[in-house]
C-alpha cells in the first residue's frame, strides 16, 4: 500500500511538471501578447505525435527527432500567427484570437490521424528507475526535467517583459 501511495505522488509530480510546462507557455503567450491560445495544447500533443512517429517510424532517437520537431512545430506555429492572428485588430483582438485559435484547433484535430494514435504501442523507452520503493520512468524524468529547466527562465523572462511593457 505504501509503495502506491509512494508511486502516485511521484506520478503526481511528474505529470504536473509537465503540466506546469504548458501553463507557463499559455502564460507566457497571454501576458506578454494578449493572446489567448487555445490551440496550444493541440500542438503539444502533436508535436509529440511527431516525435513518437519518428522514433517509431524511422526509428530515430527521441532527442535527434527533437532537431526535426521543434523546427517544424515553430514553422507551423509562424504560419498560425502569419495566417490568422496577424490579421486581428481592434479592442475585440483578445476575444477574437480565442475563436481563431480555437478553429484552428479544430482543424489540426480533424486533420491529424487520431486512429493511429489509439492504435500506438506505447512502450516505455528504457528501463524504470526504482527510488524509495516507487518506479520512476525515465521519460517522466526527462520531461519533469525540461519542464522544470524551462519553466524557471521563462517565468522571469515573463515577469521582467511584463513590468516594461505595462509600464
Amino acid at each position: 500500500m505504501a509503495r502506491q501511495i509512494y508511486q502516485a505522488i511521484v506520478d503526481g509530480i511528474l505529470v504536473g511538471g509537465v503540466y506546469a510546462l504548458m501553463a507557463v507557455g499559455l502564460t507566457l503567450i497571454f501576458g506578454v501578447l494578449d493572446i489567448i491560445n487555445i490551440a496550444q495544447g493541440v500542438l503539444v500533443i502533436l508535436g509529440a505525435y511527431l516525435s513518437y512517429t519518428l522514433s517509431v517510424r524511422i526509428h530515430l532517437d527521441l532527442f535527434l527527432g527533437l532537431l526535426i520537431t521543434v523546427p517544424a512545430m515553430f514553422v507551423l506555429g509562424v504560419a498560425i500567427q502569419w495566417a490568422f492572428i496577424r490579421r486581428l485588430r481592434g479592442r475585440e483582438r483578445t476575444s477574437m484570437t480565442l475563436l481563431v485559435t480555437y478553429a484552428v484547433a479544430l482543424i489540426i484535430e480533424a486533420a491529424a490521424p487520431g486512429n493511429a494514435i489509439r492504435r500506438a504501442n506505447f512502450a516505455p523507452l528504457a528501463p524504470p528507475l526504482s527510488v524509495i520503493s516507487a518506479t520512476l520512468w525515465n521519460s517522466a524524468l526527462w520531461a519533469s526535467e525540461t519542464s522544470t529547466c524551462v519553466a524557471v527562465p521563462a517565468s522571469n523572462c515573463a515577469r521582467t517583459s511584463r513590468s516594461f511593457s505595462r509600464a
